[in-house]
């Protein structure tokens, strides 16, 4: 029997890659893995017959002609993709400059990312090279803009940032709706003139935009991570009135999320040193006022900031337990931060993974994949170092599925009304 890669099985059963994919992984269509790719029947007659009648079963929103087709830039590991194929979107463009990103994005959705997205806007002929689409999605770096406020225009205003890369590609193929994230500092950003200079250009691109703040705490997952989105509907479409979904679901704890059992390679305990301050502070913390513990300093030189100013520990109510440096009548400075499996992590970051305190150790890979809601069956085709620096980068999944609802069901309206 022969068998095809997902775009050749897309093609021959006229069906989107991501309806496969999604058949794949559910188990609701004969495939099969070979390597780390997923490979579908294309050989008997019977075979296809089969699979045919698996596809017919899919509801109307699940045929090729009602799908909305999204491209998904900075792609990272796909956070993007996983909450819009639970939608039964299309993706048709990736890109990422990341090699290692590209390759996880690879083996989980079966498309090959571009690299440099700026080579895409440097000319017509290249902006066209990207397939027509319906929805942008984009984390786009925060990034300064050198001339701010100062009217040029959106080339001259946001030229030498990422974001210009990306509004001229909404500018040359005018996509119904997109979606942008950055992280909760863009507000304030320049006192807040990057946000002003992104919405004045979105707006004078022909759309109406909303933006809001939200907290993957809030959508179900034990982790306390806040996100600027921004998601914009072309003005044509007359779309009015969007709101957020807030998230209704807070209370979850990384108990929830631990691994029952999990492999021993996979596991990394804090060092020794660390251990030892942690128990130095739960033997003395009743000597102390406040309970906040003061740490020998002397095995620092005296013009270091810890040798100068001195290190303090101190366990807060929901748990976590802080080092910083510095008394209260100086400025702290937080020297390291660990959390307990009752309550919440902080937002991961690429260079940043939650340590327990409680149990003596890191937060494993499949534990951080559920911290940003991927499925935990995912498989990373890439080093443990990698796979936490991706997941560090990510957006969290289950925020952005509510928001791609959102939009979806905005979309809809209009489209039923019209």
């Amino acid at each position: 029997m022969n068998h095809a890669t997902i775009k050749e099985a897309a093609i021959h059963y006229n069906v989107s890659e991501s309806t496969l994919y999604r058949l794949a992984r559910t188990g609701d269509i004969n495939a099969k893995k070979i390597g780390k790719q997923w490979r579908f029947p294309l050989g008997t007659i019977e075979t296809s017959q089969s699979v045919r009648n698996d596809l017919s079963n899919l509801s109307p929103d699940s045929k090729t002609t009602k799908k909305l087709r999204f491209i998904d830039l900075f792609c990272g590991i796909g956070g993007f993709h996983q909450a819009s194929i639970q939608h039964d979107m299309e993706c048709v463009f990736a890109s990422d400059i990341d090699k290692f990103a590209q390759e996880t994005y690879r083996s989980w959705y079966g498309i090959q990312p571009t690299g440099d997205i700026t080579k895409y806007t440097d000319s017509a002929a290249n902006l066209n090279k990207i397939p027509e689409f319906d929805v942008l999605f984009a984390g786009f770096p925060c990034q300064p803009f050198s001339y701010a406020g100062r009217g040029e225009g959106f080339e001259d205003e946001t030229r030498g940032t990422l974001f210009f890369h990306v509004a001229k590609i909404i500018a040359h193929h005018r996509p119904k709706m997109f979606l942008l994230e950055n992280v909760k500092g863009l507000k304030s950003h320049q006192e807040g003139g990057t946000l002003k200079v992104i919405k004045e250009t979105l707006k004078n691109l022909g759309y109406t935009i909303y933006d809001e703040v939200l907290n993957s705490y809030d959508f179900g997952v034990p982790q306390y991570r806040e996100r600027w989105f921004c998601v914009a509907f072309r003005n044509d479409l007359n779309i009015n009135g969007f709101e957020f979904s807030k998230g209704q679901d807070r209370g979850r704890t990384i108990r929830d999320i631990l691994e029952e059992n999990p492999k021993t390679v996979d596991v990394q305990t804090i060092p020794t040193a660390e251990q030892t301050r942690i128990e130095y502070h739960f033997e003395h913390m009743d000597n102390f006022p406040n309970n906040r513990v003061e740490h020998d300093n002397t095995k620092y030189k005296p013009h270091t900031k810890k040798g100068k100013h001195g290190v303090f520990s101190f366990l807060k109510k929901d748990r976590t337990l802080r080092f910083h440096i510095g008394d209260r009548a100086k400025t702290q400075i937080q020297e390291a931060y660990y959390v307990h499996a009752d309550t919440f992590a902080p937002a991961i970051i690429a260079n940043r993974r939650p340590k327990l305190w409680d149990l003596r150790r890191y937060l494993t890979v499949k534990e951080c994949l559920a911290l940003q809601a991927f499925p935990i069956d995912l498989e990373f085709p890439v080093s443990n170092a990698q796979a936490y620096k991706q997941l560090g980068n990510s957006v969290c999944v289950n925020v952005i599925a509510s928001i791609v609802s959102d939009m979806t069901k905005a979309l809809e309206r209009c489209e039923f009304e019209n």
